[in-house]
C-alpha cells in the first residue's frame, strides 16, 4: 500500500495498490468497519482483488460497485 489515505468531504481513499491477497480484503474490512465517511474508495490493481474487497464490504453492510481505472487497476467505491 502506498499510505494513501484521504478524507475529504465524507470520502475516504485507501490506496491497496501493490498489496497481494488478501491485504486488500483485509484493509477494507478494517476501513468500512471503524469509518464514519459516507463513501469509501479502495484502490487495487487486480480482478481478484476486486472481488474480494466488494465481498468483504459487502459482508459489513456497504453497497459497493466498480470500475477499473485507465492505469489498469480498479476503483471500488462503497456507499452506506
Amino acid at each position: 500500500m502506498s499510505d494513501t489515505t484521504n478524507m475529504a468531504d465524507d470520502r475516504l481513499t485507501i490506496d491497496c495498490s501493490g498489496l497481494s491477497c488478501p491485504e486488500p480484503a483485509f484493509t477494507a474490512k478494517k476501513v468500512l468497519t471503524s469509518t464514519d465517511a459516507k463513501t469509501v474508495e479502495i484502490l487495487v490493481d487486480s480482478a481478484t482483488s476486486q472481488n474480494n474487497v466488494l465481498r468483504a464490504g459487502e459482508k459489513a453492510g456497504w453497497t459497493g460497485e466498480a470500475e477499473e481505472r485507465d492505469d489498469g487497476g480498479f476503483r471500488v467505491v462503497f456507499r452506506r
